[in-house]
């Protein structure tokens, strides 16, 4: 873990803990238990791209995942997160729309990536978007 927070730009651990509910939606504690005692609440949006999905807890933002299908993306999250208490929203929240299109307008190359690459940088700007401010 150490590694990954200095890799990652983070001075210490204590660094990666102060910013971790605001930028993970949880502590890496929380995490590391699958989630146990977190309420995720996620959205699925049909983008050019494919489906995406935006889960978040009370803290922020905790998975944001692009597919083929709404229902593979759930169970990705499900997997990811056992213990927490998922649920799907019933309205999607403007800020995620507004990230998700801001996504695929602000990489056009994006489409000519192969789909890995694709998914990374897709993921890395709704990210950011839901998450500086």
């Amino acid at each position: 873990m150490s590694a990954a927070a200095y890799d990652a730009g983070y001075g210490s651990l204590r660094a990666v803990y102060e910013r971790s509910d605001r930028c993970l939606g949880m502590t890496p504690a929380a995490y590391k238990r699958g989630g146990q005692g977190i309420d995720v609440r996620y959205v699925t949006i049909g983008t050019e791209l494919g489906e995406a999905l935006v889960g978040a807890s009370s803290s922020g933002i905790c998975k944001v995942a692009l597919g083929l299908a709404a229902g593979t993306l759930r169970d990705e999250l499900e997997g990811e997160l056992p213990a927490a208490r998922i649920s799907r929203l019933t309205s999607v929240p403007i800020a995620f729309t507004r990230a998700i299109l801001r996504a695929e307008r602000e990489d056009p190359l994006v489409a000519r990536l192969d789909w890995d690459a694709r998914q990374s940088v897709f993921r890395a700007n709704v990210w950011t978007a839901l998450t500086i401010q």
